[in-house]
């Protein structure tokens, strides 16, 4: 069990622009089985089994939102390793389930559940074909629905990193992705690309 006490940590691009009065607590329940299976130097399975309860509460001096949200996330991933490729592929399913009431101050309260639900299937491979360059493609495709949102799609995935001197790095990515909630904002999907993060700590949907 965790508990967590935070404030307002929606991401805007701008560290001034936040809200000082928001109040977030947080209580979650994890409980997590994995499996390793590697039947040689260079191959290797993973497996990831994760149901969370979580009940959170935020508030502001004019509304109060808060409930529970359980489910599961259950996942597996492929590596195999090369000297000059690392590939790795997986995929996995999350499902949760959401009760939640909006309490407005000096207004009414209003129910909010919904279901939310993501498929995903990936592949990445990384090439060192050169000592100095690394170069990451990928692709994956998501399903994902919450609520009035349905998103289905196919995400590409580009990188470079280059080390021009010994001291100075270039790294430079272009890819697409889908925000999906988490179940304790971990999952076995490469989250960086060249270095750069493709899952910020911000609305779930496509970007």
């Amino acid at each position: 069990r965790r508990g967590t006490e935070l404030g307002d940590q929606e991401f805007r691009f701008d560290p001034d622009n936040f809200f000082s009065l928001q109040e977030t607590e947080i209580e979650q329940d994890t409980a997590r089985f994995g499996a390793h299976y590697s039947p040689a130097t260079n191959h290797d399975f993973l497996f990831s089994f994760m149901y969370g309860k979580r009940d959170a509460q935020i508030e502001t001096p004019f509304n109060t939102i808060g409930g529970s949200e359980d489910g599961f996330q259950n996942e597996f991933q492929y590596l195999f390793k090369h000297d000059w490729v690392n590939l790795t592929a997986g995929g996995g399913v999350v499902d949760l389930d959401s009760n939640i009431k909006l309490a407005i101050v000096n207004g009414p309260t209003i129910p909010l559940g919904f279901a939310t639900t993501h498929d995903n299937a990936y592949l990445y491979a990384n090439w060192t074909a050169l000592d100095d360059l690394v170069v990451t493609t990928g692709l994956a495709y998501d399903s994902y629905e919450a609520d009035q949102i349905a998103v289905d799609r196919f995400n590409p995935k580009f990188g470079v990193e280059w080390d021009i001197f010994r001291n100075v790095k270039l790294r430079a990515a272009y890819l697409q992705t889908v925000k999906r909630p988490l179940i304790v904002n971990h999952t076995l999907e490469p989250t960086p690309i060249a270095g750069c993060t493709q899952l910020l700590a911000a609305r779930h949907g496509p970007s």
